[in-house]
């Protein structure tokens, strides 16, 4: 009987080994798939950023440059090695840094993410003016080690604005030397009279300003404007 018990015990004890290596294999296998899930993860997170067609860079809380992608790089005009060790400040203008100091406080103050135009000095000290929303960055303890922003470069949206504020002017110039008067009517007001409808009218530009369309056309063609 002794030896039976003995005998049983050690099959316990095989089975109970066994159940805990199979456990200890699954354990095993579901680290391993995560761990390739989180490696694609962050595979594509890194092409993401690679590719990305605005500038993204990361910083300690000091403003030591961590990380950045080519985006960044081509906004500047630096290559990789001219940008390691770098602080983000002394990549703006003096005028820009009060502000880049004032927003990073209120930031870790709020926590909460901010956006601003500002201007950068490339490498070949022309001024840029871009957009940058700037976030916290925090490590797997949730403690706030370090920023990172996302930068747009506004160069194209700035010049096409001045093409189109260039476009304005002109426009203008033309109606107020036109040879026939203009008006243009907003709910029967006049909200704009050229140099020739004064003429014509006798009243001055700003009094025409001030009239309903009707009391500077003649009763019979009421009618006319009115459709």
């Amino acid at each position: 009987m002794g030896k039976i018990l003995i005998s049983d015990q050690k099959e316990e004890k095989t089975i109970a080994e066994n159940n805990l290596q199979n456990k200890n294999d699954q354990v095993l296998n579901a680290a391993k798939k995560s761990s390739l899930e989180i490696e694609q993860g962050n595979e594509l997170m890194r092409n993401v950023i690679k590719y990305a067609m605005d500038a993204i860079v990361v910083t300690d809380l000091a403003g030591k440059l961590v990380e950045w992608n080519p985006a960044f790089e081509r906004l500047l005009g630096y290559n990789r090695k001219e940008l390691e060790q770098r602080i983000f400040y002394y990549l703006l203008p003096k005028e820009e840094r009060q502000k880049n100091d004032r927003l990073t406080k209120k930031l870790l103050n709020t926590k909460k993410s901010i956006s601003t135009e500002t201007i950068f000095i490339t490498k070949e000290r022309k001024k840029i003016s871009a957009l940058v929303n700037v976030s916290l960055l925090k490590d797997k303890n949730a403690q706030v080690n370090g920023f990172v922003a996302i930068i747009r470069d506004l160069t194209e949206t700035h010049m096409a604005e001045e093409k189109i504020r260039a476009l304005e002017q002109n426009y203008a110039q033309a109606l107020e030397n036109a040879n026939d008067a203009i008006m243009i009517v907003q709910r029967a007001m006049i909200c704009y009279a050229n140099k020739k409808l004064s003429e014509y009218t006798g009243y001055s530009v700003s009094e025409l300003l001030e009239l309903k369309y009707f009391k500077v056309v003649a009763p019979e063609d009421r009618n006319i404007t009115d459709k």
